[in-house]
């Protein structure tokens, strides 16, 4: 079982830059290529943008196809209730539904930027 832990990754309580996003993505690449359970903690995390959801988890999506299924049992802790519902209602199934399409992806982004 892999623990990818957010803040130490990122050295940092704010989760909002592409490149940080990035680095987290990197790491949850590596555990996904290894078939690992993975957990995430946003443990001591205290602001986090979709961006960097979209970024770290959402592109899984698009890079590992023939892996939704252990995208799908990712256990993700130390999030809000809203960013959890974010994560699963919005980046998530975007990504899934359509991840080809980089104008929805940019168009989700601006709604969720605009609410």
């Amino acid at each position: 079982m892999t623990r990818i832990e957010v803040k130490q990754i990122i050295k940092k309580q704010i989760a909002v830059t592409t490149t940080e996003a990035q680095k987290v993505y990197d790491k949850l690449k590596k555990a996904v290529e290894q078939d690992e359970e993975i957990t995430v903690s946003f443990e001591n995390i205290k602001i986090l943008i979709s961006h960097f959801l979209n970024v770290s988890i959402g592109e899984l999506y698009i890079s590992h196809k023939n892996k939704w299924e252990i995208l799908d049992n990712i256990k993700y802790i130390g999030l809000s209730d809203d960013d959890l519902k974010l994560l699963k209602d919005r980046v998530i199934p975007s990504f899934k539904s359509n991840p080809t399409d980089k104008e929805k992806y940019i168009k989700i982004q601006e709604e969720i930027l605009n609410k």
